[in-house]
């Protein structure tokens, strides 16, 4: 079987092990922790079994963790490797040393993708003789539910390694969204971190409450964003589509849009959000309440993909 070298053992490489198994691949685990990749194992059989509890898995749960395995010996995780996803933390110093080791070891056909969430691969690669093999897939999380990744190449990474990148996402039931070019934070983190900076500047200037807002979210924005983009949203709301809807709304768009400027978030101001949003959310801590998101977007997933066969979406 096709074996996947995983770099880093933490909340982004534990999904991916069960995207790489699942997809009858034999992934393993490296990290320096031999008690972080225990608990990345436990992580990912929970998680199998999570996904067996919603049907959203072919084969049992032991069935595909007998595929995972562990490492603390990088040169031993690469050997043989197909493809090898870095997930370490989001520093670009770390990426930069990692990647340098990886170039020098891992055979020139092997892609190397970093599982970065905001850093172009051209910042840690420029230097290295293989760059052209080195490109971005970056997951949402967790990556075995939200199941899409960007694919974001630098300006030498070889069109076949984008080409055989996206082959590979699909093949693992990734939906691709392959960017033309670099920007820092790509495309979802960039619109997601749109809606939270003015989610924060409505809160600070005393617009609503935060609980309101969150609300406002949860329970208008999320529920259409759950199954169409923002475009097509926009579409459904004039009777002649996007130019309709700019010639109705535009104007009332752009005027918004230049009261809309960012601002720095500020320790204090930052803290008294999170006190207040906790006065309406459940007092639990961010593992418990990581759980009870995951299984919800599981129920999510099982109604998304039960409608799609019955409209033959």
């Amino acid at each position: 079987m096709e074996k996947i070298a995983l770099i880093g053992s933490g909340l982004i490489g534990t999904g991916w092990g069960i995207v790489f198994s699942e997809s009858g691949r034999n992934p393993v685990l490296y990290d320096t922790d031999i008690n972080a990749l225990d608990k990345a194992l436990m992580e990912i059989e929970k998680g199998l079994n999570d996904l067996n509890e919603y049907g959203l898995i072919d084969e049992s749960p032991e069935t595909i963790l007998s595929r995972v395995s562990k490492s603390t010996n990088l040169e031993e995780v690469l050997d043989g490797a197909t493809h090898v996803q870095e997930s370490i933390p989001e520093r670009a110093e770390l990426k930069k040393d990692l990647f340098e080791k990886l170039d020098k070891i891992v055979p020139q056909e092997v892609t190397i993708a970093s599982s970065t969430s905001t850093i172009p691969v051209s910042a840690f690669t420029e230097h290295l003789p293989g760059r052209e093999r080195c490109i971005v897939i970056h997951p949402g999380t967790p990556p075995h539910l939200l199941r899409l990744v960007e694919i974001v190449p630098s300006p030498w990474t070889s069109s076949n390694v984008v080409m055989k990148s996206k082959e590979l996402m699909e093949d693992c039931r990734q939906a691709t969204s392959v960017l033309k070019k670099e920007i820092q934070g790509f495309v979802l983190n960039r619109i997601q971190y749109a809606v939270i900076s003015e989610v924060y500047r409505l809160w600070e200037d005393e617009v609503a409450g935060i609980e309101d807002i969150e609300k406002t979210v949860r329970e208008a924005l999320g529920l259409r964003w759950s199954f169409m983009g923002a475009m097509e949203t926009i579409s459904l709301n004039a009777p002649g589509g996007v130019p309709d809807y700019n010639n109705r709304y535009g104007q009332w768009v752009n005027e918004i849009n230049t009261s809309q400027n960012a601002r720095q978030w500020s320790e204090e101001s930052v803290n008294r959000l999170e006190i207040e949003r906790l006065k309406s959310r459940p007092s639990v801590n961010n593992s418990t309440r990581r759980n009870w998101r995951d299984k919800r977007l599981m129920a999510l997933l099982a109604h998304k993909r039960d409608r799609s066969k019955i409209e033959g979406d």
